[in-house]
C-alpha cells in the first residue's frame, strides 16, 4: 500500500471515530441499519505488530527454586535426560513480573499507543498500562510489560489490549496467524505457576557499597587494605517480611583460594551458626528480625593464591634436595605490582518457613559481592632453611621487602625489633623452630614420618598423591605457622600488620625440611 492510500485510510478512520460518542471496541460486532448487516470484529494485529513474547524470570535475588520432597519411588539411577534443558519460569506473589515483547510500527507515520496491558485468566493479576510512541520504522522495539501478582495459583496470559487511533484494540494470542506462531515467537497462551508470597532477605554491611553497572541490583562492597592487615567488619541479615519467617540460611563464601596461610575472608563470630563442610548454617530468622555476622578481611599475599598447576608444582618439589632453598624467581613472578584487586562474595541460600501443598520448599538466594584492593606492604621475598642447634631444630631465614614509601619496623621472635628501609631487602630474620620442645608439637610431628612425602608421591593415582600431599602440608602448617609470626608497623602513617607468610606455608619443599629426621646411632 502506497503512502497516499494509507494516509487517506487513516483520515477516514479518524472521521469515523469522531462521529461516535463512546470509544469503539474492536472486539465488538458492528450492526449496520442498512440491510441488517452485522460486521464481525476485526482486531488490529499489525498496528502495532507485537511478536516475540517471552516470560522473563524474576531477578536473581527474587528468583525461587522449588525443592520437592524425595520419594522412595524416585529413580535412583542418574540420567541426564531426567533434567529439563530449560527450567520453567515461575513467578511469586507480590512481586513485579515482566513479559518481554518486540513491537514494530508498520505504518508510514508515527503511531501513539496508550494503555498497553496484558490480558490474563486465573489468579488475580494487576497489569501496569504502558504508553508508547513508535516511530515509522520496521525495526524491532523491545519493551517490558510489568505486572503485579496478587495471589498464588495458575496464571494464563491470553493476549493484550491497547488504545490506538482512537479505538480500543483487544487481541488474543490464539487469533494470531499460524504462519506467525510457527516461527516460535508466539504461543497460543502462557501458563505460569505463581508461588505464594515469600520472605526477602536484605543484606546490610559496615562496608561502603556502590553499583558497578546499570543492572547491578546487588551493589558491590569495596575496601582497600595493605598486605598483612586485618580488619573486622559485619554483615546484617534482615528478614523484610512482616509475617513469614526464614527457616534456615546457608552461607557459602567464594574467595580466592590460597595454598597456605589464612584465607582472605574468615568468619569471626559463630553465634547462630555451625560450620559443616565449608557451608555455614544459620538458624531461624523471625519476621523483621535482624542477625549479624562478623567477619575478618586479611590482606593476603596474592602470590600465595592457588593457580592452575599448583598441585603439580608441589609434587615436583619433593624432588628438590632437602636443603635447597627456592629462589626468588621460582616463588614470585617478575612483574612488580602496586596493588591487586581481588573479588569474593557471600552467597546466602535461605528457605521460607512455609511448605507447598505437596511438601515443596521454596529457596531463594542473595549475594554480597566484595572487591578487595590489596596494596603490598612488607612481604616475603625469599626464604632459606638452615640446620639448627640440633637435629630437631631448624633456622628459617626469611627475606622480606618493604614495598611502601615509609620506613617500617619488624617485630619477631622474643620482641626483637629491626628497621627496614623502603624497598630494601632484610636478610637478618632467623626464626628458630623447635619441633620437640612441647609435647603437642612432638605428637604432631610423629604423624609425619621422614619419608612420608616420598610415600605420598608413590601413591597409585595422581588424585591420591595430591590428597596425601595436602594432608601432610596442613599438619606441618599448623605446627610451624605460629613460629613465623613477624609483625610490621609504620609509625609515620599509623599502619601495622603482619608479614603474610602464605608462600612459605604453601611450599612443600620448605615444610618437609621441618619433619623430625631419622636418627641413627653407631
Amino acid at each position: 500500500m502506497d503512502r497516499e492510500t494509507s494516509d487517506r485510510m487513516l483520515e477516514e478512520l479518524a472521521k469515523l471515530v469522531a462521529l461516535r460518542d463512546l470509544q469503539h471496541q474492536l472486539n465488538q460486532h458492528i450492526s449496520l441499519p442498512q440491510h441488517g448487516l452485522i460486521i464481525p470484529p476485526i482486531q488490529m494485529t499489525r498496528f502495532p505488530k507485537l511478536e516475540k513474547f517471552a516470560v522473563c524470570p524474576l531477578p536473581d535475588h527474587l528468583a525461587t527454586t522449588i525443592i520437592r520432597p524425595k520419594l522412595q519411588s524416585d529413580v535412583f539411577i542418574y540420567s541426564p535426560f531426567q533434567c529439563e534443558s530449560v527450567p520453567k519460569v515461575t513467578w511469586v506473589q507480590d512481586c513485579a513480573c515482566e513479559v518481554a515483547i518486540s513491537v514494530i510500527n508498520c505504518l508510514p507515520c508515527e503511531l501513539s499507543v496508550s494503555s498497553l496491558a496484558l490480558l490474563s485468566e486465573g489468579c488475580a493479576f494487576e497489569p501496569i498500562p504502558m504508553r508508547l510512541i513508535l516511530p515509522s520504522s520496521l525495526l524491532l522495539n523491545s519493551i517490558y510489560c510489568i505486572n503485579c501478582l496478587r495471589e498464588s495459583g495458575r496464571l494464563i496470559i491470553t493476549g493484550y489490549s491497547c488504545e490506538i487511533l482512537g479505538v480500543r484494540n483487544v487481541c488474543k494470542l490464539r487469533d494470531f496467524p499460524d504462519r506467525v506462531r510457527s516461527k516460535g515467537f508466539l504461543s497460543s497462551m502462557f501458563d505460569i505457576e505463581i508461588l505464594p508470597a515469600l520472605p526477602v532477605l536484605e543484606l546490610k554491611t559496615s562496608l561502603s557499597r556502590a553499583p558497578i553497572s546499570e543492572d547491578d541490583i546487588e551493589p558491590t562492597a569495596e575496601i582497600t587494605v595493605y598486605s598483612g592487615q586485618t580488619f573486622e567488619h559485619s554483615v546484617s541479615l534482615v528478614n523484610t517480611s512482616e509475617t513469614i519467617a526464614i527457616r534456615n540460611v546457608n552461607l557459602v563464601i567464594r574467595q580466592p583460594k590460597v595454598c597456605g596461610g589464612p584465607c582472605m575472608i574468615e568468619i569471626a563470630s559463630t553465634e547462630y551458626m555451625k560450620d559443616d563442610n565449608n557451608i555455614i548454617e544459620l538458624r531461624r530468622i523471625e519476621p523483621l528480625e535482624r542477625k549479624q555476622i562478623k567477619f575478618r578481611i586479611f590482606g593476603i599475599d596474592p602470590s600465595a593464591m592457588a593457580e592452575d598447576g599448583s598441585q603439580k608444582e608441589r609434587n615436583s618439589e619433593i624432588e628438590i634436595s632437602a636443603y635447597d632453598a627456592p629462589s626468588t624467581e621460582e616463588t614470585h613472578d617478575r612483574i612488580p605490582f602496586t596493588g591487586r584487586l581481588l573479588t569474593c562474595e557471600f552467597i546466602f541460600h535461605y528457605r521460607a518457613d512455609i511448605d507447598g501443598s505437596n511438601g515443596e520448599q521454596y529457596e531463594r538466594k542473595c549475594r554480597l559481592p566484595l572487591a578487595v584492593s590489596i596494596v603490598p606492604a612488607v612481604t616475603v621475598a625469599a626464604w632459606h632453611v638452615l640446620p639448627g642447634d640440633g637435629p630437631t631444630t631448624r633456622y628459617v631465614v626469611v627475606d622480606v621487602t618493604n614495598n611502601t614509601e615509609w620506613d617500617a619496623e619488624l617485630t619477631y621472635g622474643k620482641d626483637r625489633v629491626i628497621g627496614v628501609q623502603p624497598k630494601e631487602f632484610c636478610r637478618q630474620i632467623n626464626c628458630l623452630v623447635c619441633l620437640l620442645r612441647v609435647p603437642l608439637l612432638c605428637k604432631c610431628c610423629s604423624e609425619v614420618a621422614s619419608n612420608a612425602f616420598q610415600e605420598a608421591a608413590s601413591r597409585a593415582s595422581h588424585m591420591m598423591q595430591m590428597q596425601e600431599m595436602e594432608r601432610l602440608r596442613q599438619i606441618l602448617e599448623r605446627h610451624v605457622s605460629w613460629h613465623l609470626d613477624i609483625r610490621w608497623s609504620i609509625s609515620s602513617s599509623n599502619l601495622s600488620g603482619s608479614v603474610p607468610v602464605g608462600p612459605l606455608l604453601s611450599s612443600v619443599s620448605l615444610l618437609k625440611q621441618l619433619v623430625v629426621p631419622v636418627i641413627s646411632v653407631r
